[in-house]
């Protein structure tokens, strides 16, 4: 099988979601590189105990996510690499894995008994090693404990990720970025502050970064004593005295050069990923790869970059890449395209507009792509992105591969006056579960100018986005909801309780199974029709005539002008693939677009499907809003499309 090849220079876990959707397509290859620098807690104790050991979290963390969990064997390894000592239990789980007791020889014994004896036997000997420590650090991972009883047996840290990644993966997918030399990351900041762990410069606050710096010995409290007594420029001569430029892994050279994409990824940049970059020949092998390379920009600050823009972050990237300046680079072989996240300012329950790194100058470069890829608070859409990044690579083949897979759904919520309905409706829909489809949610509320109350209480649901239309009527809702929508699947769904979040599951999964547009169909399971239409207008007769014979009236227009009978064309249910909606040039303002949608798709030759769902109507007086006057506006609008060009 054909596949493209995705390197990613990434951190531990900035990249964890878009990872999860790489691990589950065949024909994508992904290599990781990462710096193994980490020094923060039960990993720092570990670099302390074993010496000359580089940090294994990073190792972990991406083997962990790369772990596909569609199967068995693979969720049990990620438990086994994400298990943690609870607080101070090391002697505890010392005797009971000495004994062949407690829940870690449990999970053991799940695994096919080869692989189970090689991780007892890394596990085995760091617990060997340090039975008699006293106190080892705590919540330290079971993962971090095997790789460093690889370590302590081979004494080589590359050869021991190698040996991680393939007990693991089967294959050899993450990368220490250098030969494996042991180097601490410390940082100089503005104010002449010196961080001297890894582990501060993640969670510590303060000025700006000003440099950072690889050194091959931590300072000593004496050498820490002398140095905060002198100022800005003494430190900044001593760092950059000890600076030490690490040999890369040569390895990399054949992984970039087969790259068909690299991506440098987004992720804590002082600590993840500029220490990547500032390695001994890493320019002269990305330059020689003729992959398409992108530089994806953090959505949100992370403490150390603080008071940074975007045009901060790419020129220390390029900084770093250069080693500090040591040698020459062209920009152009290192980044061919830059993605920077543009938050929806408009929309109204985004209450982080604060938090997002900015971006000073108004960019028109076409190497610039500017999107909203947010799935929350600071994480992108991974599917979004992925589709983007393989779009811009220009492989045809895989573009269109790619085109057969759905991410995310949109599901678009119209609202006029639902005061007494949108909580349970917004409740039910943040509860509808599509992670056994794989697909990601997006909850768009749209409101068409409510005057009960209903605005306050979509406030209040922050998993949703919310707008208001300029313009009031449904109409208006629905093309402003499917503008805002980022999904590869859209989806309607009222706000009025009439209807069941278990039919707009089955309707989704119908696009699933190839259905490019499904629509929810009332009249199926509605077993006296006329009954529901008399509770709906009270027994008021001509309403009564017009809503029964009306619907039926606008099926036989249908089927007489697009040569399609369609049931229940003003069904509030319906789910498309988006870019078949997307193509659609909507006009209409009020009920009408339901029809405007319905018709120009059958003008289009796309085949709509029908299936059966439950539906509770509701009467007049508890807020129904459709009246003769839309009726009227549907007929017209189908006669309209039927002799218009345009669709």
């Amino acid at each position: 099988m054909e596949k493209i090849n995705i390197t990613i220079f990434a951190g531990g876990t900035g990249n964890q979601e878009l990872l999860g959707v790489l691990n589950k397509i065949s024909w994508i290859n992904v290599n990781i590189v990462t710096n193994c620098y980490d020094d923060g807690k039960s990993t720092g104790r570990l670099r302390h105990l074993i010496r000359g050991m580089l940090g294994p979290s990073d190792i972990r963390k991406n083997i962990s996510n790369l772990l596909n969990q569609n199967n068995y064997e693979n969720r049990i390894l990620k438990k086994i690499l994400e298990f943690r000592l609870p607080d101070n239990s090391f002697n505890k789980f010392y005797n009971d894995f000495i004994n062949k007791k407690g829940e870690i020889n449990q999970i053991l014994n799940i695994l096919p008994k080869k692989k189970s004896l090689i991780l007892e036997n890394y596990i085995y000997i760091f617990l060997k090693l340090f039975s008699k420590v006293n106190k080892i650090e705590k919540d330290i991972s079971l993962g971090n404990i095997i790789l460093s009883g690889i370590f302590i047996k081979t004494k080589n840290f590359n050869l021991a990720c190698k040996i991680f990644n393939y007990i693991f993966l089967n294959q050899e997918q993450v990368h220490n970025v250098t030969d494996g030399q042991n180097l601490f990351l410390i940082a100089l900041r503005e104010d002449g502050k010196i961080t001297y762990e890894e582990g501060d410069l993640v969670c510590e606050t303060g000025n700006r970064i000003k440099e950072i710096f690889l050194i091959n010995k931590k300072f000593s409290t004496k050498e820490k004593i002398l140095l905060n007594k002198m100022n800005f420029s003494q430190k900044l001569k001593i760092l950059s005295k000890k600076q030490i430029i690490p040999k890369i892994n040569k390895k990399l050279n054949l992984i970039l050069k087969k790259s068909d994409i690299i991506i440098y990824g987004p992720g804590t940049q002082h600590s993840s990923l500029y220490p990547s970059y500032m390695t001994k020949n890493i320019y002269d092998y990305i330059k020689n790869s003729k992959a398409v390379k992108f530089f994806i920009g953090n959505i949100y600050y992370d403490y150390d970059i603080i008071n940074q823009n975007i045009e901060d972050l790419i020129k220390n990237f390029f900084y770093y890449a250069s080693c500090k300046k040591k040698i020459p680079v062209d920009k152009a072989k290192l980044v061919n395209y830059y993605f920077i996240n543009n938050f929806d300012k408009e929309d109204i329950n985004n209450s982080n507009k604060q938090n997002y790194v900015k971006l000073v100058k108004n960019l028109n470069n076409k190497n610039f792509k500017f999107l909203d890829w947010e799935k929350k608070e600071g994480v992108h859409y991974p599917g979004l992105l992925l589709k983007q990044l393989i779009n811009l690579s220009k492989k045809k083949y895989f573009i269109n591969k790619l085109s057969n897979y759905f991410f995310t759904v949109s599901i678009i919520i119209p609202c006029l006056n639902e005061n007494k309905t949108i909580l349970k409706t917004l409740q039910k829909i943040n509860n509808l579960n599509l992670d056994k489809y794989n697909l990601t949610k997006e909850i768009i509320v749209v409101d068409g100018g409510s005057h009960d109350g209903s605005i306050e209480k979509i406030k209040k649901f922050k998993f949703c986005k919310f707008f208001i239309s300029d313009k009031p009527g449904k109409g208006e809702a629905i093309k402003t909801g499917i503008k805002k929508a980022r999904g590869d699947i859209i989806a309607f769904f009222p706000a009025d309780e009439e209807y069941d979040t278990e039919d707009l599951e089955k309707a989704i999964n119908q696009i699933l199974n190839k259905n490019p547009i499904v629509y929810g169909n009332r009249n199926v399971k509605m077993v006296n029709l006329s009954k529901n239409i008399r509770k709906i207008y009270n027994n008021n007769k001509i309403e009564y005539l017009i809503s029964k014979y009306g619907g039926m009236v606008l099926s036989i227009m249908c089927l007489i002008f697009f040569n399609r009978y369609i049931s229940d064309s003003l069904t509030s249910i319906k789910v498309f693939k988006s870019n078949i909606l997307k193509k659609l040039n909507l006009i209409s303002k009020g009920f009408d677009i339901e029809l405007e949608i319905t018709s120009k798709i059958l003008k289009s030759q796309n085949p709509i499907l029908e299936i059966p769902v439950n539906y509770r109507p509701r009467s007049k007086k508890n807020g129904k809003k459709i009246t003769f006057i839309d009726g009227i506006n549907c007929i017209l609008v189908i006669l309209k499309n039927l002799f218009s060009k345009k669709i």
